[in-house]
Formats: C-alpha cells, structure tokens, sequence
C-alpha cells in the first residue's frame, strides 16, 4: 500500500512539474512567468557550440547552456521587480525600438511586398542554389534607365536578334560581346560573367534564366534598364545550407535597393502624406524661427553642455503629431546630452524644417502602426520580448553587480605583492639585420661589417626584405622569446649587446645581426602597472559578486525544467 502511494505521490509531483512548464512539449523550462522555448534553447545551443548537429552536445553540456538561460531570466526577474524596467533609458530605447519595428513592417506590408512578388524572391533562392556560368552580351538604349547608348530602342532590339542569329550559327559570344556590349563591367571579361549572380543584372534576367541549361541561348530579354543576351557555359548545383524561409528577407531587401527603391519612394511619399493628414501632422513655423534664433544665440556662449540651453526655449511647440508634441526640449533630447556637439546644423530655419519634417514623417508612421496594433504581431512582439530581456539584464549587471563593486588600495597592493612575477619586463637587446638568400654575399658583407662599414647603410644597400632597406635593419629591441628571427635570438643574447654575428642560416635566408643595447630583466613597479592591477582586481570582485547574486537567486525563485526536452531535444 505504502509503495502503491509512493508511485501515486512521484506521478502527481511529475505531471505538476510538467504543468508548470506551461503544458506545452515546446517549453524546455519556466522561470516564474517567463518561458525558455525549445527553438529558443536549440538555437542557443547551435551558436554556443557551433555545430547544427545538437545530439552531438552531451546531456551535461546541454543542462549547462540551459542553466546559464535559467540565470539571465532569474536576472530579469529581479531587474523587474528593482524597477529597473522603470529606468527612463530603458523605456525611451524600448520605446525607440518598438517604433521602428512597427514603421518597417509596416512600409514592408504596404510597399515593399507590393512590389516585389513573392514568385521573384523564389526565383532568386533557386538561382543561388546552383553555380552557373555565362558569356552575357548587354545593350542599351537612348532612354534606358541604366545601360546607355545613342541608338533607338527599336534598333538596339534588331542587333539583339541579330547577335542571338549570329551566336546560333557558331560565331564567338565573347567577341561578340566585347564587341558590341555597353556595359562597362564586361569589356574587360569578354562578356564572362562567372558566377552568375543572382539579382545582379535585371529582375526580369533572373526569371528568364530560371530552366536554362547548358548551351541555351537566354534572351533578347528586353527591360527597361537594357537588353541581355546570355549564353549559359554551364550549370552546376551548389545548395547554399540556407533554407528558403532563412533566406528570403535576405533576398527581398537585396532586390528592392537594387530595382524598386525609386518606385518605393513614391509610394513612401504618397502613403506619408496620407498618414500626416490622418494623425493631424503640423509644424509650427513661428517657433521653429524663435528656436533656430536661440540656437544662434547659445552658440554664441561656447555650450560646453546641453544643460545650458534656455529652458523657455526648450518649451517651444515646433510641431504636432498626433497626440505628440515635438518640443525644442523632445528635440534636443534626442540627442542623449550631445546636442552641443551639432547644433550648428540646426542654426538655418529651413534645415530645420526639414529635419523636423522629416521626424513628422516618420512619427506619422508610427502611429498609424500602433493604431493598426502592429505590435501585436507575434514576429515583432517576439523582438520586443526579447529586446527587453535583453536591456534588462545588461542594467542589472551594471546597476546591481557592476557599480556596487568597491576595491581599496591596500587589495591592489596585496594582489600586485602575490603576482609580481606577472609584472617582470624581460631582458632585451637592440637588434639589427641584413638578410640575403646567397651565402657568398653574406660572408662578405659580414666582412664589410667588421672592417667597419656602417652596418644600417649595408642594410639599406644589400638587404633583400623591402620593409628592412627602409629601416636599414632596424629590428628595435628584441626578447628572448621574440618569434622574430626565431631561435637566432639565442646567439643575439650569447653575443651579448654591441656585436656583429656571423652568418647564419634561418628559414630561406642567410642573416648577418648587430646587436647594440642591452636591457636587462627588471621588476616592473606597482605604478606602471596599476591599470592593469586595479582591472583584475575589479573584474575578479564583479565575478565574485556575480557568482554570488547567482546563487542566491537560485534560491529565491522556484523554477521548471523539461527534462525529457533537454536529453532529446524535440
């Protein structure tokens, strides 16, 4: 009966363990509210050890990486509940953050997926899946947007057709190409673009060279950048270990800055003049004047501060969007006490309008963003999550770890009497060098030497390191240990300072080496070397104080692990 109770009790106690994982196969551990997802532990897990193949990480390697996730979370925890999330630098870079996430996916939605299907990103991965070489034949037109030249459209597309006839009946594409193509980037290559590069010529390029195989005749592909002929060498598959999901952002951002960033930018302005009517976008000229005047005025004084700007001015409305007031004081705090560093930008009325402007636009979009709930979107708030994670454990470490670390100077004289073997400068000795390939020359410029031919001229006359003539030998002061001239540096230091060596063989030359003087080993003293003390003795204190605070939040909160999860992974 006892051992039927004991079975039961382990039961209950493994389901409530399980449940406080959030009930979900995908949580490898919880920590009070937060949860360590299994992607999140299995792509930590790849970067850590730097391998895709996670079942090579032993158990115990794995608990280890999912401890040190534990701790970061048991930090922002308690960085929590210190109110350090109330912290005005952490708010106003969340704040920062989750703006700009919201306004480029956003401008993605509405712009940049608008114009570029999702069947030309498709396009492009499986392109970059293989190696293909070409021979391209390109031509422009008067009116081309890119490739240019002074016939019409109409007979630059005749010699195309021509050009194709030409190469299908046998003739050279590369001299045809390095006769007739426009483009500069081929004149010198005849014609050979290899590899192909995918998005590197025209969009409508790419789509055509999709199903080419080896021998095909690609084109004329007319577009409004030129025309392309291409004659396809050969096709080769060469996977690029990314997956089309991994990739894809990767190629859209790479197609639209190449092809459809002007046409973009129209929409942009379209859309921004929208949203600036929507949210009640305005400036106000009047105060713009009378700030652009204290500007002036204030540069007058030498600010050595931002503190120094009036504060009457700092009240003044420059623009509204919105519910948001864009004040001289909203103005100069953007830029983090540094405002006194630039201020010179902003001593003209209509730079200044501009910027502002420019700064309503982008608010504009931010708030139609957030009235459309963009933050909501699971991929941003994600971000977000992790972002304030992320910001909340670098202010724990600094405010709860790193500032409350004191050292005194008896601890940096007691550590620097325990390691003054740490501090010693080894012995050392001024070297210089002729090093010649032929030992016959060596013998005799060594003789040159003795007879007392100044050795630095000899060096600049005979030496055959080019780095060396300018230097005429000069190697400084060496070490023993110094990977310079290798073992040779054992004879310097037995010839002893103010001597010319003989000849001697290392590596593929033949070096004659004067030494000149000699330093010996000394003690270096605690005051050349307190920076270096007083760095070891804090970063030792902060280790302390971190393992410390560590433990004892280990203690403090209760938290879950997924056992069955971290041994195999999903």
């Amino acid at each position: 009966m006892r051992r039927f109770w004991l079975i039961g009790f382990l039961l209950v106690l493994a389901l409530f363990l399980f449940a406080g994982c959030g009930k979900k196969p995908d949580v490898v551990a919880k920590v009070g509210k937060e949860k360590i997802g299994l992607e999140e532990f299995k792509l930590g897990l790849s970067k850590e050890y730097g391998t895709e193949k996670l079942e090579k990480i032993s158990i115990k390697d794995r608990k280890k990486f999912l401890q040190s996730l534990i701790d970061e979370r048991l930090r922002v925890i308690r960085a929590r509940e210190l109110g350090l999330d109330k912290d005005p630098d952490f708010v106003n870079e969340v704040t920062a953050r989750t703006n700009n996430l919201m306004a480029q996916r956003m401008y993605e939605d509405l712009i940049v997926d608008k114009l570029i299907p999702e069947s030309l990103i498709r396009t492009i991965y499986d392109l970059e899946q293989k190696r293909i070489k070409v021979v391209a034949v390109i031509l422009g037109y008067k009116n081309s947007a890119k490739i240019k030249n002074d016939r019409s459209k109409e007979e630059a597309i005749a010699l195309a057709r021509e050009i194709v006839e030409r190469i299908r009946k046998g003739e050279s594409a590369e001299k045809l190409s390095e006769k007739y193509s426009d483009a500069p980037f081929l004149k010198d290559k005849k014609g050979v673009i290899d590899p192909y590069n995918p998005g590197g010529l025209d969009p409508a390029v790419d789509e055509a060279m999709i199903h080419a195989k080896k021998g095909d005749i690609v084109g004329p592909i007319v577009t409004e950048n030129g025309i392309y002929i291409l004659k396809v060498v050969f096709v080769q598959n060469r996977p690029s270990g990314q997956t089309f999901e991994e990739a894809r952002q990767d190629i859209k951002r790479l197609l639209y800055q190449r092809f459809f960033r002007g046409e973009g930018d129209k929409f942009y302005q379209q859309y921004t003049e929208e949203f600036k009517k929507k949210v009640g976008a305005q400036l106000n000229e009047e105060a713009i004047r009378e700030f652009v005047n204290a500007v002036r005025e204030w540069a007058g004084k030498n600010p050595g501060s931002d503190d120094s700007f009036p504060a009457d001015k700092r009240k003044l409305v420059l623009a509204r969007v919105g519910d948001l007031e864009i004040t001289g004081d909203y103005f100069i705090s953007q830029f983090r006490g540094r405002f006194h560093r630039f201020y010179r930008r902003y001593m003209d009325f209509e730079q200044m309008k501009k910027v502002l402007d420019n700064h309503m636009a982008y608010q504009a979009w931010v708030q139609i963003a957030a009235r459309r709930h963009y933050d909501k979107i699971p991929e941003i708030a994600r971000q977000i999550e992790a972002l304030k994670r992320n910001k909340l454990k670098e202010l724990f470490e600094q405010k709860e770890i790193r500032e409350k670390v004191t050292y005194n100077a008896t601890e940096v004289m007691d550590y620097y009497e325990q390691h003054k073997q740490d501090y010693i400068e080894p012995a050392k000795i001024r070297v210089w060098e002729i090093a010649v390939k032929d030992k016959q020359l060596a013998q005799k410029i060594y003789q040159m030497a003795l007879n007392g031919k100044n050795f630095q001229d000899l060096a600049k006359q005979y030496t055959e390191k080019a780095i060396m003539k300018k230097r005429g030998g000069d190697l400084g002061f060496q070490t023993k240990n110094s990977s310079t001239l290798g073992n040779l540096m054992n004879k310097v230091f037995e010839a002893g300072p103010n001597q010319i060596l003989p000849p001697m063989l290392h590596g593929a030359y033949y070096y004659i080496l004067k030494t000149g003087d000699y330093r010996p080993e000394r003690q270096k003293t605690l005051q050349e070397v307190r920076g270096l003390v007083e760095g070891y003795v804090k970063r030792k204190k902060i280790m302390e104080r971190r393992n410390k605070i560590t433990q004892e939040l280990r203690k403090r909160y209760i938290y879950w692990i997924n056992d069955y999860l971290v041994r195999n992974l999903g």
